[in-house]
């Protein structure tokens, strides 16, 4: 482009040179002036802010400048303090960056429309200060902001303030600071002026200069440890500026010592037992606890106690690990295990705070101990598979009192024996299986009472199986064997359970009760008293023997055998094409498997309307495929049958139907359509009651029994549908007549896929053909029967309206309703031609066929002119020898084919040569579309005008894709076709192309037939279908057109055809 520019410049003249340089000018200064009329400059962030005091004399002044179009100009800045000008500095805004080699810093500009402004002002006077800064961008726009701020250098005002500890404050520190700031208009203050107490006692505070001129600080800090409580402080300072308000007063108050916040046990408190834990919580408000300070003295003797810090023990999910976690260090506990003997004692904690501040306490309880149970059988948790006795020792140093002996097991009292010499209390019984819970009580000669509570578990029996199923005596015709139980038991289950299948084991899923933990991914046991048995697996076809044997760990076991019988028949499903197809080559194919004895391929038959067809059988993957080796007929039902025997003997076999139709369908979907033929009751309401005289939509819904057909037209089955309001609004609609609600979408549901169908979707609000089809579900109610028998008026309308005359049949449609519906065929007013055009025609003739169900195209269209529809644009000098009209080219034409014997059919009906069907398909009436070559010159085809070619590439003329048989980046099933190529460009993207030929090729009748690309992909390949023609598009920028290579290349385009 920049080379054919400056070709254009020099073919020009110099006048015409100088026109043109001085329009490119003008053009760039316009562009100039709106471009600079547009920026704006902003200030934020004035340092310091408008009206601020700063009690300083030196500050840093500083704006943020930001321009929203242009950079700034910062050669333009000018700043003024108090209408001086001063030097500051600026910074684009940015960031620093640190040289990884040498370490130094650098600032590395993000943009030049902003950045900040600085200066550092110093020894600036007492009093107001006025800021001035104004700068300009690069197209000379200026602006100016203007702000002002205090300096306060000196006091203005005498008194006090800043008082630390402030008024009503309080402080955990024993000597803390005590200060007031004294502000003086006129002379100083000295020592000799003040007065200062605290609690009344004189004291001599030090004095320093504030940071202001004529302030002071006026401090003391206690030489002695202030007690709790509170403490007021009296200043009063002799100056003439103070006048009569020459002193102040203030009070605080100190809490140092940690705090007592419970005792165990508590002073006077009477604990059973010789070996108490003894504990004291304690809390400080200010200060940590010094944890080294704890002591403890229990009756006068230091013992070590045990400190720990307020927090809680946690653990890690992941490894397990626990670990301490301090929640505070003010707050914390002192625990001490002791052993003691019956009586009074006393004892005595102090614990300090970082601070030094110290907690003492002492206290007194008394021990009177409870009589202790040992030797306890079984142990508490015993799990046993025998056991006839429970026993336990009690022992007390002032001895047992035997009438106060209790033991209770599961609650209920038993005769037990006592031994005073050994202290052994005995139950003896014979347990059974099951739970167990023991609970003996003693009390000793003073009345102390003892206790202790322990369970075990018997088990004599084996493990209880539950839950079972996959084994209910049903014959398995799936070949999949689905088993699963459980066992539970009171102890534990051994870990010898096992599944056997005719006395070998299988593979079976046997766990505990547990989970999977999350970390790890290990399944971990919560409990072994439980087992869940699993098996899923292929079994051939048979009579087969499972069993299942288990256990507890003490040797109980116990073991379940079933009987499994299998007649898995080999499967049929995936069975393709269905319902209705346009593609008159399409393979047919089903999936024939056999899970678990396979299938015998001998077996395997296919036929299509009844014949044997060859076909390839994968026993593999299961996959049969049968591709016609020539087209098969169009408008018309194909019926497949499948048989298959698995290798036991099995058999199974499938028959299914579709339909073959290269023809637009008409517009038959509607009620104005089906009210040419059939009786309309005028007086109904709605259209729909019209045709449907016997089913009303008003009042009771128990009259109307809409599941007859909802059950099957139904999309979702929901009231909502009708009754919903159309904006999803979420209103509801008390009277929803049929024809209230024109978006509706319902679909066939719960249909037989093994028969063709055509309408599987409403294609309007009043969808006829859905319900009354052939194969269709719905039925109609007769009499006073509970449901539905009666079969629908259904019939198949392009098949009631195809013509038994052939000779029209190469050319055109067999059925009348899809011939009028191809594209160009139109009514006398231009319009679509429907059922109604016809039916409801006025013409002799037209009335005179229907009336004699006269279907041949003659019947109507004995005058059909098929000579215009044969001729194209022959070029003036060819028609020398030729006639532009094809069909009188090929059969009346004594100069070029006087010898040939050629009819229609000679071309309709071309099975060997690609090209001639091709062009036939795309109504192409160049003669190069069948003729490559003569008069030993070339010809070269046209691409069908149906298909765009993309202005903005330099394109090839038609290829036969032929040439390029074999290459894997070939499309599949255009090896007949023909593909041009586009030249490579780089200022274009591919969603561009993308949306160029979707738009182009869906306007002109093409239907997508894959996925739409994704945006933005490196590589696009799109189908589309039109009446059995089809076209691929593929675009890329790669080297390959498969998207292998760079993606430097930019950008080709392929266009496919057949």
């Amino acid at each position: 482009m920049g080379r054919k520019i400056v070709r254009a410049y020099h073919s020009m003249t110099p006048v015409r040179r100088l026109i043109w340089v001085s329009m490119l000018v003008l053009v760039l200064i316009m562009t100039t002036v709106v471009v600079a009329a547009a920026g704006t400059i902003t200030f934020s962030n004035l340092t310091p802010l408008n009206g601020a005091t700063i009690e300083s004399p030196n500050l840093t002044i500083s704006a943020y400048i930001k321009d929203s179009t242009d950079n700034l100009n910062i050669g333009t800045i000018s700043m003024k303090i108090d209408g001086q000008a001063v030097s500051p500095s600026f910074k684009y805004k940015g960031y620093w960056v640190t040289d990884t080699c040498t370490g130094q810093q650098y600032w590395v500009t993000q943009t030049n429309k902003e950045g900040t402004v600085q200066f550092n002002a110093t020894n600036l006077a007492h009093g107001q200060h006025t800021v001035e800064l104004s700068i300009s961008d690069k197209n000379g726009t200026p602006s100016t902001v203007t702000w002002s701020f205090n300096v306060r250098t000196r006091a203005e005002t005498a008194g006090f303030s800043s008082r630390i500890l402030a008024d009503g404050s309080v402080t955990g520190a024993g000597k803390p600071l005590i200060e007031v700031l004294a502000a003086v208009t006129e002379g100083v203050i000295s020592a000799a002026d003040v007065q200062m107490s605290v609690d009344g006692e004189q004291v001599i505070p030090v004095i320093n200069p504030g940071s202001l001129a004529g302030t002071y600080k006026i401090s003391y800090t206690p030489v002695n440890l202030l007690n709790d409580g509170s403490h007021n402080v009296e200043l009063a300072v002799s100056n003439p500026s103070l006048g009569t308000n020459n002193s102040t007063t203030w009070s605080f108050s100190v809490d140092r010592t940690p705090q007592l916040i419970s005792l165990s046990p508590q002073d006077g408190a009477s604990v059973g037992t010789t070996a108490p834990k003894i504990s004291v919580n304690v809390r400080d408000t200010y200060d940590n606890l010094n944890n080294n300070s704890a002591a403890m003295k229990i009756d006068g003797i230091p013992v070590t106690p045990v400190f720990s810090y307020k927090g809680k023990w946690l653990v890690d999910t992941c490894t397990g690990t626990s670990y301490y976690y301090v929640q505070s260090y003010k707050e914390g506990i002192l625990e001490y295990h002791a052993n003691l003997s019956d009586g009074p004692h006393t004892a005595e904690i102090s614990i300090a705070d970082v601070s030094g501040n110290v907690l003492t306490k002492q206290w007194s309880f008394n021990v009177a101990s409870k009589p202790v149970f040992s030797e306890i059988t079984p142990a508490d948790g015993t799990q046993t598979g025998s056991i006839s006795a429970v026993s336990a020792r009690v022992t007390d140093e002032s001895g047992i009192n035997p009438a106060s002996i209790v033991m209770k097991i599961n609650n209920s009292n038993v005769n037990y024996t006592y031994d005073p010499a050994t202290g052994i209390i005995k139950y003896d019984f014979d347990f059974s299986t099951g739970n167990y819970s023991v609970f003996v009580s003693a009390a000793d000669t003073s009345g102390n009472v003892g206790t202790a509570k322990w369970i075990f578990t018997m088990s004599d029996t084996a493990p209880l199986l539950k839950a079972v199923m996959g084994v209910d005596g049903k014959t398995i015709t799936d070949g999949y064997l689905k088993f699963s139980a459980e066992l539970t038991d009171v102890v534990d289950i051994a870990p010898d359970t096992a599944v056997t299948l005719n006395g070998q084991v299988i593979p079976a899923n046997i766990r505990y009760d547990g989970y999977i933990d999350s970390c790890s991914g290990d399944y971990l046991v919560r409990s072994k008293k439980k087992v869940y048995i699993n098996y899923s697996g292929i079994i051939p076809d048979g009579q087969h023997t499972l069993s299942l044997s288990w256990g507890n760990v003490f040797g109980y076991s116990d073991s379940r055998t079933w009987t499994v019988n299998v007649e898995s028949k080999p499967s049929i499903t995936n069975w393709q094409p269905k319902n209705y197809i346009s593609d008159t080559t399409s393979p047919i194919t089903v999936n024939v498997k056999d899970v678990n004895t396979g299938i015998d391929p001998a077996s395997v038959v296919m036929k299509l309307n009844g014949q044997d067809v060859n076909f390839d059988y994968d026993p593999v993957s299961g996959s049969l495929t049968y591709t016609p080796a020539e087209a098969l007929p169009n408008e018309a039902y194909y019926n497949v049958s499948v048989s298959a025997q698995d290798n036991g003997g099995l058999s199974t076999s499938l028959n299914w139907t579709f339909y073959i139709s290269t023809y637009p369908e008409m517009a038959d979907s509607g009620m104005e359509s089906c009210s040419a033929c059939h009786e309309t009751y005028p007086k109904s309401a709605i259209p729909f009651q019209s045709l449907h005289k016997n089913v009303s939509f008003y009042g009771s819904h128990s009259d109307n029994r809409c599941y007859a057909c909802h059950s099957y037209i139904s999309y979702p089955a929901e009231c909502w549908q009708c009754h919903g309001e159309e904006d999803g609004s979420g209103g509801w609609i008390d009277e929803a007549p049929h024809g209230s609600t024109p978006n509706i979408k319902y679909r066939l549901q719960n249909y037989d896929t093994t028969k063709a169908f055509r309408v599987l979707e409403n294609r309007e609000m009043w969808d006829c053909v859905i319900c009354h089809q052939p194969n269709s579900p719905v039925l109609g109610w007769s009499g006073a029967l509970v449901k539905p028998t009666r079969i629908l008026n259904n019939h198949d309308i392009p098949e009631l309206h195809k013509t038994a005359e052939s000779s029209c049949n190469d050319c055109h449609a067999l059925s009348l309703t899809r011939e009028h519906a191809r594209e160009g065929r139109v009514d006398q007013d231009g319009g679509s031609i429907t059922c109604n055009t016809c039916h409801k025609s006025t013409d002799p003739g037209v009335m005179a066929a229907i009336t004699d169900k006269n279907k041949n195209c003659s019947a109507c269209h004995g005058m059909a002119d098929h000579e215009s529809l044969h001729t194209g644009d022959l070029d003036s000098n060819c028609q020398t020898c030729h006639v532009s009209a094809l069909s009188q080219e090929h059969l009346n034409n004594p100069k070029t084919n006087p010898d040939k014997d050629y009819n229609c059919e000679t071309c309709h009906t071309s099975s060997a040569d690609n090209k001639v069907k091709r062009t036939i398909a795309a109504n192409n009436l160049n003669c190069a579309g069948c003729h490559t070559q003569g008069h030993n010159i070339l010809f070269v085809d046209k691409v069908p005008a149906d298909i765009p070619i993309y202005s903005g590439f330099a394109w090839t003329l038609p290829i036969e894709a032929s040439i390029f048989n074999g290459d894997t980046s070939t499309p599949a099933g255009y090896e007949a076709g023909q593909v041009v190529f586009s030249n490579r460009r780089h200022d274009i993207t591919i969603d561009e192309l993308w949306s160029y030929y979707n738009e182009q090729l869906t306007a002109n009748g093409w239907q997508l037939m894959s996925d739409a690309p994704q945006p933005g992909a490196a590589v696009i390949s799109a189908e589309f279908e039109k009446q059995a023609r089809y076209v691929t598009v593929k675009c890329y920028s790669t080297e390959l057109s498969d998207g292998a290579g760079p993606t430097s290349y930019g950008y080709r385009t392929e266009i496919w055809y057949k």
